[in-house]
């Protein structure tokens, strides 16, 4: 397959406006002192030869306009950074990125054939018509081999290179990642080969480098193009990324996203460090990697409020870049899973947002929030087609619930809560694991066999009671516990409850990005307020939950706590749990709850 060089004329004309090849700037000057550094430049405008000028003048020189995006490429003395930051018009200036990479990984491929999209359920989605067919994928990487048989006349005209030192319309891959990350978006479903998660989309390749490092300059002309195009792509495949944010790529992505397009981002290969970027930028779709076993691959990134979904990424079969097949692993094979999978959505011609179709219906697999975000794709439920995913045999989950301290005689209430994502029978028990010595209760006694009863201490003390559930059905196998403590105090002791009094909600920018930050305020019944509290908090917002969080009250009583890079959504918080080492405090039991423009209590 050849690429549709008449279709291309037009995309020609668009090249001279959103690149520059290195032009000595206007109105040159002496040089400062120090060592030549390339830089990014943001700009709140389009950039123009007066800017050049001022480059020049401070002994620069400009390399790449882009006027999509408002952001100058260009090589300067170090000593002249503050004063290009101070120049008019200039929103940011960073020194470019020289740790951008792939995000493949080394692959001892064994037996498995293409498990990645079969256990997301693409076929169930292809069986019910949906291929994504309609739909323009950008795929911003190594380029395509343009005659494999797989992406026959799915390859569209408006291709374009910036990998080399002008633009040009040769997108031939001569690394092979981006055949690889093009081919799970889109492998023809033909009968042979491997079949892609949107087999009937077109692909859109933007080719960034020939090898294995990217330059920055080279991926922010391909989003200036991108962003320039008469008919804009609905989804952007990135399988790259750098351990620092760049303030231009950050604007760049939003204008992109507001345009309408779905970005996809493979959230790194650090095993087990934090998301890179672009994939940590709120408005895109971060995707971790996780193995034939559903379990979190040894190389991926993870990060709470960073990963948004978990995509197959281990050992994946897919397209090379001689017309043949080859395995490869990183999360840059999980990426494409899911910007394939944001093609077949909107070839639906769903209305709905995207993003939320996918994480609304991603599968729980069983794994922390910040390895898998919302859960494991699933194709199929985002096209409202019955999942034919195989959980296989999960642990119970187990909540003993929370710690209590009582003054004696009393009734202890223990309200345990206990589930199994398979089904499957279970048996249950309340143990005491530890007791006063005083106590008649000895370690091992059994006290019942349901989640909820009573427990009735004999003695002043702390007791430990464990609640465990243990499969008995066919998936037979897992036993878990919890435990809860109970401080029995001696009878005539004085208890102050205390509660939450407060809970604030507030959003702050910083640079391109947002931070929800809740403030959490902790005081006794009298007004007091209570330092060295442990809080458990639940944060959510719509279509995702993430895990638990804890923090320690200052001696103000106050705990805060804060989802980094937030998306434009509503955010809600929920107190469901207050702990403090001194017996003579007691937690109210009050789940308080707040949200965005909704603090609590209302109207504070």
């Amino acid at each position: 397959m050849r690429l549709n060089w008449k279709r291309f004329a037009v995309a020609i004309g668009v090249t001279a406006l959103i690149a520059a090849s290195a032009v000595p700037s206007a109105g040159a000057g002496p040089r400062p002192d120090g060592p030549i550094v390339d830089v990014i430049v943001l700009l709140d405008h389009p950039p123009t030869a007066a800017d050049d000028a001022q480059v020049g003048r401070l002994g620069g020189q400009v390399s790449l306009r882009l006027e999509n995006i408002n952001v100058l490429s260009l090589s300067l003395p170090e000593s002249a950074l503050a004063a290009l930051s101070r120049s008019p018009g200039v929103l940011s200036v960073e020194r470019a990125r020289d740790d951008i990479a792939y995000h493949d990984h080394a692959t001892d491929p064994g037996d498995e054939l293409q498990w990645g999209a079969n256990r997301v359920d693409a076929e169930i989605a292809h069986g019910a018509g949906h291929k994504g067919g309609g739909v323009v994928v950008a795929v911003v990487d190594t380029g395509i081999d343009p005659d494999h048989a797989e992406f026959e006349n799915r390859i569209d005209g408006r291709a374009m290179s910036f990998a080399g030192r002008n633009p040009s319309t040769d997108v031939t891959d001569k690394n092979g990642h981006g055949t690889h990350t093009a081919g799970i978006v889109g492998a023809a479903d033909d009968g042979t080969g491997v079949v892609g998660v949107a087999p009937d989309a077109t692909i859109l390749p933007i080719q960034v480098s020939k090898g294995s490092r990217i330059k920055d300059e080279a991926i922010l002309a391909a989003f200036n193009y991108l962003a320039g195009l008469e008919n804009p792509v609905e989804v952007v495949n990135m399988s790259f990324g750098s351990s620092q944010p760049s303030t231009a790529e950050a604007s760049a992505l939003q204008a992109l996203a507001e345009g309408g397009a779905t970005l996809v981002a493979s959230a790194g290969n650090s095993s087990g460090g934090p998301v890179g970027y672009p994939a940590g930028y709120g408005h895109v779709i971060a995707v971790s990697s996780t193995t034939v076993d559903d379990t979190l691959s040894g190389f991926s990134s993870v990060g709470l409020g960073a990963n948004d979904l978990a995509a197959p990424g281990s050992n994946i079969l897919s397209t090379s870049n001689d017309g043949g097949y080859v395995h490869m692993s990183g999360t840059s094979m999980s990426a494409p899973h899911v910007a394939g999978a944001a093609a077949v959505v909107i070839g639906t011609g769903s209305t709905l947002d995207t993003r939320a179709t996918l994480t609304t219906t991603a599968q729980r697999i069983g794994l922390p929030t910040d390895q898998m975000g919302a859960g494991l794709l699933d194709v199929a439920a985002a096209v409202g087609q019955p999942s034919g995913n195989d959980l296989g045999n999960v642990p119970p989950v187990v909540d003993a619930g929370a710690d209590q301290t009582v003054v004696l005689p009393a009734d202890v209430q223990l309200s345990g809560v206990v589930s199994d994502a398979n089904g499957d029978s279970l048996n249950v028990s309340w143990t005491v694991t530890a007791a006063p010595a005083a106590s008649s209760y000895s370690a091992g006694y059994r006290i019942d066999s349901s989640t909820q009863t009573t427990f009735s201490p004999d003695e002043a003390g702390t007791y430990t009671l464990e609640l465990s559930a243990t499969e008995i059905g066919t998936l037979e196998g897992y036993s878990v516990s919890d435990s809860v403590v109970i401080t029995a105090l001696a009878a005539g002791t004085s208890v102050e409850d205390y509660g939450v009094t407060a809970i604030t909600v507030t959003r702050t920018t910083r640079g391109p990005w947002q931070n929800i930050d809740f403030l959490v305020t902790i005081a006794t019944e009298s007004g007091a307020p209570v330092g060295g509290a442990s809080v458990t908090v639940s944060i959510s917002r719509p279509g995702r939950v993430f895990d638990d969080l804890v923090g320690t009250t200052s001696d103000a009583g106050q705990a805060s706590f804060r989802i980094r890079q937030a998306v434009a959504e509503t955010y809600s918080i929920v107190v469901k749990d207050v702990s403090h080492p001194d017996p003579l405090l007691a937690w109210d039991g009050a789940q308080a709850s707040a949200s965005e423009g909704a603090d609590y209590p209302p109207g504070i």
